[in-house]
């Protein structure tokens, strides 16, 4: 959600008129200062050369963010960015939207306004969500993606700094032993040092994969949060005021955006609006499910097909089955979302026009038009998103089979092995699982709805592998139901005050270790005491007195 105390500001660049001879940019500026009311928009030129009217912008107005519209040259991001670090302004607050390759090279003139107008509020809202950068996100690195010309390399301008993940070392649960994020990094730069995870910089590239692995949003990369994405997305889908339909959200990663810069044979229609993510990996079930309820007719991903820059194998192809099994049981139509094979750009273009064609003639789904949930403290939890599509895309009667192997659990409890020693509950990062004592009862209860198959809870259980398993899959039937009691049991009572303090089974187990380690005590005894009263002097003196009187002589 977007904080009330930021406040953008937008730099328009006519481009030696390849714009402003394609895109009405006044037009874009009154759209943008009634979409943001009080955010001053300024139009200039050749900010390829001259970024003088940014800093006039920053200090006239004082800005925490900034978007500028331009063209997509290596270098213009770099001295933008320069220019605001400069005067005050966090440089990665900055975004550049490349009007020019994305929209005035493309689209005839009125649909070219009309996705400039998307393309901005996509980025002047995907700027407010930015919560900003620490020293550890970024790290430096010779040259971009467009290779050095001779003027950065005189300038020392091939010296870039690249931003990576940075870990919330009061959120991460690397202490109690997860290690979900680990797997899912291809450099290996994650590891766990004194149960605290660490990032190795020298091997970071930024990719962002693990962000999407962390079951408790511990991982944060800047200017690729999911709540930046979320925004990013809602200007692109939600925004009001513009006609261009059937809106398609098409995800790319930044090696194939390059495939939609303006030029010959790439004239693909205005309604297909780009989104690109550090890696195409980072396109989570979330995510995709997530921009249908924004109000997309569809989603795209523009594939790598393994030439990838940060050595990921964007294998998304099972990923995508689901996301669509999901989105046909709710009612939402066939083939919703679609992942495009990468080529030549006149292939590309082609598989795009035909992407339209098709949505043009499936229509609107349900939730098209909704105004969706705003994130909240809930964040990226695919459980509670499912949850909010079945109650907007259906009455009641979503029809979904059982989809193994979903990014959500399913956790199952064996009663004749649990012990009802809550530990389980303890260590489950979501709250999926929870121990309640209530009236002399022991619950553990489990909702379907927060569980992420993260694992945690089996590696912790003191009784597995045969107490409690966890299988990923989707079991619609129960993303709907209140939590479900997995385990009951009436506690045992202190046998000196009465009150109930544990399970059976945990005494059981007291019990048991107190008899290995033998002594003077009365191991079932002891056992069958609460915390206070084992603690009690005279309770552990009338004990030791029963063992003394209990291992003397009968004639004594």
């Amino acid at each position: 959600m977007i904080g009330n105390q930021r406040r953008g500001g937008v730099v328009l660049c006519r481009c030696h008129g390849q714009n402003s001879g394609s895109i009405d940019l006044e037009t874009v500026g009154r759209f943008l200062r009634e979409a943001f009311p009080g955010t001053p928009v300024e139009v200039a030129d050749d900010l390829c050369r001259d970024t003088a009217p940014v800093a006039h912008l920053i200090k006239n107005v004082g800005p925490t963010c900034l978007v500028v519209g331009a063209c997509g040259e290596g270098g213009v991001a770099a001295r933008v960015r320069r220019r605001a670090s400069q005067n005050g302004l966090d440089p990665y607050s900055v975004s550049l939207v490349a009007l020019r390759e994305r929209s005035a090279l493309v689209h005839p003139y009125d649909q070219s306004t009309e996705k400039a107008k998307l393309l901005m509020a996509s980025g002047l809202r995907r700027s407010l969500a930015f919560s900003g950068t620490h020293p550890c996100n970024l790290r430096p690195r010779l040259g971009g993606n467009g290779g050095m010309s001779r003027r950065s390399l005189l300038s020392l301008a091939f010296i870039q700094q690249q931003v990576i993940p940075h870990v919330e070392t009061r959120s991460c649960l690397a202490w109690r032993g997860c290690r979900n994020c680990l797997a899912s990094c291809p450099a290996k730069a994650l590891f766990v040092s004194e149960e605290r995870l660490v990032i190795d910089s020298e091997r970071c590239r930024g990719c962002g994969l693990c962000t999407i692995a962390c079951p408790v949003n511990a991982l944060r990369l800047p200017t690729a949060t999911v709540e930046e994405m979320d925004e990013a997305m809602g200007g692109l889908l939600a925004q009001r005021g513009v006609s261009l339909e059937p809106r398609l959200l098409l995800l790319t990663c930044s090696g194939t955006s390059r495939v939609l810069d303006g030029g010959a044979g790439t004239e693909y229609p205005a309604a297909v609006l780009p989104l690109e993510l550090p890696c195409l990996g980072m396109a989570s079930s979330f995510l995709l499910l997530r921009a249908l309820e924004r109000g997309a007719w569809g989603v795209g991903l523009l594939s790598c097909n393994g030439k990838c820059d940060y050595g990921f194998l964007c294998h998304l192809e099972r990923r995508v089955e689901q996301a669509n099994a999901v989105a046909q049981g709710l009612g939402l139509g066939e083939r919703r979302i679609s992942l495009l094979a990468p080529g030549e750009r006149e292939a590309v273009v082609q598989g795009l026009k035909e992407l339209v064609s098709y949505f043009k003639g499936a229509g609107p789904h349900r939730l098209t038009g909704i105004e969706a949930t705003p994130l909240g403290d809930e964040g990226s939890s695919l459980g509670l998103l499912l949850y909010r599509m079945s109650q907007g895309a259906s009455d009641g009667a979503v029809s979904l089979p059982h989809a193994e192997d979903f990014p959500l659990g399913q956790v199952a409890v064996d009663p004749s092995q649990c012990i009802a020693c809550g530990v389980c509950a303890a260590n489950c990062p979501t709250g999926a699982l929870r121990a309640k004592e209530e009236a002399g009862v022991f619950r553990l209860t489990f909702s379907h709805v927060s569980c992420v198959a993260c694992q945690l809870c089996f590696k912790v259980c003191p009784q597995r592998p045969r107490a409690l398993t966890v299988a990923a899959g989707l079991d619609w039937g129960r993303i709907s139901q209140p939590p479900e009691v997995l385990y009951e049991e009436m506690m045992t009572r202190c046998q000196s005050c009465g009150e109930p303090f544990t399970s059976p089974g945990v005494a059981r187990r007291v019990q048991e270790a107190l008899a290995r380690r033998g002594g003077l005590f009365n191991s079932a005894y002891v056992a069958s005491l609460c915390p206070r009263c084992r603690l009690s002097g005279g309770i552990l003196a009338q004990s030791l007195k029963k063992n003394l009187v209990a291992a003397a002589p009968k004639n004594f």
